[in-house]
């Protein structure tokens, strides 16, 4: 497994997502959704070596949702977040796909 880069992730995202919406964005909106979300795994107890992936991969769509939710309401709090709602879940959604292939290498 391959230890997770920002840069990289940032990258893995860009990828992923659709032109037009990658795009529309720079760097910083996609480093935000990766804090936010490594925040969200914190405050969950989720960075724990101990954790069984298995646990979280078999419930990869209740984890999408749960951290699009998360992602989405700190970013309306967010007066200079420029990612919009609508583009919230495929940059989660991205972000998680980075996750499953760095845990593949």
């Amino acid at each position: 497994m391959e230890l997770y880069d920002d840069t990289k992730a940032i990258a893995f995202i860009r990828e992923h997502l659709d032109g037009d919406v990658a795009a529309k964005y720079d760097d910083d909106e996609f480093q935000n959704v990766i804090d936010i979300i490594m925040d969200w795994y914190e405050d969950n107890d989720l960075l724990d070596a101990d954790i069984d992936d298995n646990d979280i991969d078999n419930d990869r769509d209740a984890l999408l949702t749960a951290l699009t939710r998360h992602v989405s309401e700190i970013l309306s709090k967010d007066k200079g977040a420029k990612l919009l709602a609508e583009d919230v879940k495929a940059g989660v959604d991205a972000e998680l796909a980075y996750e499953d292939y760095i845990s593949q290498l």
